[in-house]
C-alpha cells in the first residue's frame, strides 16, 4: 500500500506499476509498504499449507520481528470489540474492511477460505465507452467518466462478462 498523508492511495500504487522511466522517482516520493497476513512456506522451502492459520501466523510474526517498517504484519484479533474499532477508525484512512478467517483453518489453494467484510461500498456513474475485443464479440466493457472539461477519460473496465451478461448487453449497446 502507498500512503498519501493519513490515507492509503491505491491509485498511487497503480501509478508505480506503470510509471516506466519515472518509476524510481515515484518510488522515492511515494514509498510502498508491503502488508503481510499469512505465510504459506517457510525457509528453506518448508510448506505450511496444512498447518492451521494460528501456527502460520506465529511463525510469520517471528520472521518479521526485525523487519523494516515497510514490511508490515497485518494486525489480527479474535476480539470483536477490537475488530469493530478497526472498522470505525481505519476506514477513514482508506482501508476497505476486514478479512475474517478461522485460526484453525488450513490454506487450501484455489479455495476462498476467508470472508471479507466491507464496511461501505462506493459507487459512481460511468459511461460505457467501448468493448473488447469488439461489440460483436463482447468480453469486457471499457468505462469512462467526463473530466472537468467535459472530455471522456478512460477509468477502467469490467470483469470478464459471463455469457448471459454478454447476451443481455449485446442488444443494448450500439456504436
Amino acid at each position: 500500500m502507498v500512503w498519501a498523508g493519513e490515507r492509503t492511495d491505491f491509485s498511487q500504487l497503480q501509478r508505480r506499476v506503470t510509471a516506466g522511466t519515472g518509476r524510481d522517482a515515484l518510488a522515492r516520493s511515494r514509498p510502498a509498504h508491503y502488508v503481510v497476513f499469512d505465510l504459506l512456506s517457510a525457509p528453506p522451502g518448508l510448506p505450511l499449507l496444512d498447518k492451521p492459520l494460528a501456527e502460520r501466523r506465529a511463525l510469520l510474526t517471528s520472521l518479521l520481528a526485525d523487519a523494516p517498517a515497510q514490511l508490515t504484519l497485518s494486525p489480527q484479533s479474535t476480539d470483536v470489540g477490537q475488530a469493530t474499532e478497526w472498522l470505525h477508525t481505519w476506514t477513514a484512512a482508506g482501508i476497505e474492511g476486514l478479512m475474517i478467517k478461522r485460526l484453525d483453518s488450513r490454506y487450501e489453494p484455489g479455495k476462498r477460505g476467508w470472508q471479507k467484510y466491507q464496511c461501505a461500498y462506493h459507487s459512481t456513474e460511468a459511461i460505457i465507452s467501448g468493448a473488447t475485443p469488439s461489440l460483436g464479440n463482447l468480453e469486457t466493457l471499457l468505462l469512462g467518466r467526463l473530466d472537468e472539461h467535459g472530455r471522456l477519460r478512460y477509468t477502467g473496465r469490467t470483469h470478464p462478462l459471463r455469457p448471459a451478461q454478454r447476451a443481455e448487453l449485446i442488444d443494448l449497446l450500439a456504436p
